[in-house]
């Protein structure tokens, strides 16, 4: 038993040596002459991965210098880990501002990682030389017009009734959307969107009651008139402020009262105008492989109030737009007369690149009504609830980033309202959409 004891406290002893020796040794060798030399010597042989792992010790054991962030940010830009090569560029250049080799790549980091708005206000302290050498002209007044239009498909939703039951119904029988926009690249640091949206509308409107019926075209036509204002506030944080107003037309049906010598009524249709407001803020701000979106819009829908605040998340796992996440949350609050509807929609989407194609399937969760997106460019005003959204987008780009081709597929599920004998009653229906745009960038 004792010499069992001896051979473990020798074994032990043997290991806790071992350990500090390797130790020694390695705190021996992390030192700047044989970081500079190992780190110069992976780079001259391109062994990236190797490089970044001495880097990592390097900095670790608090051993940081110029050339050794230079040479990081290289290794992380050839293995097309973009995001990540921009924190080391940017260390590099407030060591030398004037490097040219340094702007360069820390120019190309930010547009090829999706930053495209840091890339833009980079330009402002490139030299002539360099920037005849990227290819970067001055800013037309127009820089890119953007069309786009929509299809739309659905199920028949027509309530069913018995013989004698007073029905009240709005059915869509025709959709037809368009939108022309387009951008202004105001400095280096601002840009400014605005562009117009029709809607044409076609429902179906009738009323059956026990001894008459009434059924007419209901047209509803909307203008869109849409502005936003970006500015790039520093490198990594954009601000977007956003407005949309719509006028919308349409047909209501009323009752006339005839007079004369014997008063009666009938029913007619007039002209009605109503009109929507959205005012929408939000902040952008990068941390590497990731950027943070909150937001927040006031807007005015259908005669109520709505707020809606938010938070995006986007996730770029590999450092570049090859593949990423976006994680969204919305809580939309409207208020009535009759109190504050809290509806909260949640977004999960993801985006791939596969060959020169972006795909981008999404799912949403949660009611669209009185409800906006995509910076209030999109106003979700029908009548009818939009329930669960699911979607693909596809785009890619042509003659060297000018022409952009894109679709999009939605499919959702719509709540129809309607009433019999005065009872209310909702029926589910299916819906989907195709939107094709195009893209031109002057």
């Amino acid at each position: 038993m004792h010499k069992k004891n001896l051979i473990y406290k020798f074994a032990l002893t043997a290991i806790i040596v071992g350990f500090f020796i390797l130790s020694v040794k390695s705190q021996e060798t992390v030192n700047y002459p044989e970081i500079n030399i190992k780190t110069y010597d992976q780079y001259l042989k391109s062994e990236w991965k190797d490089l970044i792992k001495t880097g990592k010790i390097s900095l670790k054991n608090d051993i940081d210098f110029y050339y050794l962030q230079v040479r990081m940010g290289i290794a992380y830009y050839e293995l097309k880990k973009y995001r990540q090569a921009i924190n080391y560029f940017e260390n590099a250049r407030d060591q030398n501002p004037n490097d040219e080799l340094i702007k360069e790549y820390l120019y190309y980091s930010y547009l090829f990682s999706g930053r495209i708005e840091d890339a833009r206000k980079f330009t402002s302290v490139l030299s002539v030389n360099l920037k005849e050498k990227i290819g970067i002209k001055q800013n037309p007044i127009f820089s890119s017009i953007y069309i786009e239009t929509k299809f739309d498909n659905w199920k028949d939703y027509t309530a069913e009734t018995n013989t004698g039951d007073i029905l009240k119904q709005d059915i869509r029988t025709d959709f037809s959307y368009y939108s022309v926009n387009f951008e202004n690249l105001i400095q280096n640091d601002k840009r400014i969107y605005w562009g117009y949206t029709g809607i044409n509308i076609l429902n179906n409107s009738f009323v059956v009651e026990e001894n008459s019926a009434y059924n007419f075209n209901r047209s509803v036509k909307q203008s869109q008139l849409y502005f936003k204002f970006s500015k790039q506030a520093k490198y990594g944080l954009k601000f977007n402020l956003a407005f949309n107003t719509a006028l919308i037309f349409s047909d209501e049906l009323t009752t006339v009262q005839t007079k004369g010598a014997w008063s009666s009524s009938s029913v007619g249709i007039q002209k009605v105008t109503t009109g929507a407001f959205i005012g929408f803020l939000s902040f952008e701000k990068d941390f590497s492989l990731l950027k943070f979106e909150l937001s927040n819009s006031l807007s005015a829908i259908n005669g109520q109030f709505q707020i809606q605040p938010g938070l995006s998340m986007y996730f770029y796992p590999f450092g570049n737009n090859n593949f990423y996440t976006l994680s969204s949350i919305n809580n939309q609050f409207d208020f009535s007369s009759n109190g504050t509807i809290s509806q909260l929609v949640v977004n999960q989407s993801i985006g791939l690149k596969i060959y020169k194609i972006f795909i981008e399937p999404a799912i949403s969760f949660g009611n669209f009504k009185n409800y906006v997106s995509n910076h209030a460019f999109v106003i979700y005003n029908d009548l009818d609830v939009i329930k669960d959204m699911k979607s693909v987008k596809i785009y890619g780009y042509l003659f060297n980033y000018k022409l952009t081709l894109f679709a999009k597929y939605e499919d959702y599920i719509k709540i129809n309202e309607y009433k019999i004998n005065d009872l209310d009653f909702k029926k589910e229906y299916s819906y989907n959409a195709i939107i094709g745009g195009i893209k031109w960038n002057f």
